[in-house]
C-alpha cells in the first residue's frame, strides 16, 4: 500500500493525528499534512482516491511547484 493511501486511511478510516501517523507511518508531519491539503483539494470521496493504483496516487499527488534555482532565490532575497 501506498504511504499516501495509508496516510489518508489512518486520518479519516482510524481518526489519527498527524503526529500519530508521523510515528505510525514514519511519513514526516509536513508531508501528512500536505498530502490531507491535496487530498481536500481534491473534492474526491476517500473510496475514490483508495480505489486508484499507486501510480495514479503518485502523479495526482505529485508536487507541483517549481524549483527556484539558487541562484534566483538568493537574488530575490538580497536584490542586486
Amino acid at each position: 500500500m501506498s504511504k499516501i493511501k495509508e496516510v489518508l486511511r489512518l486520518k479519516y478510516r482510524n481518526q489519527l493525528s498527524n503526529r500519530q501517523i508521523q510515528t505510525m507511518t514514519g511519513v514526516s508531519r509536513n508531508s501528512v499534512a500536505n498530502y490531507i491539503k491535496n487530498y481536500i483539494a481534491l473534492g474526491s470521496t476517500l473510496d475514490e482516491i483508495l480505489a486508484l493504483s499507486d501510480k495514479e496516487l503518485s502523479e495526482l499527488f505529485a508536487s507541483t511547484k517549481p524549483k527556484k534555482h539558487p541562484i534566483n532565490r538568493l537574488e530575490s532575497i538580497h536584490p542586486v
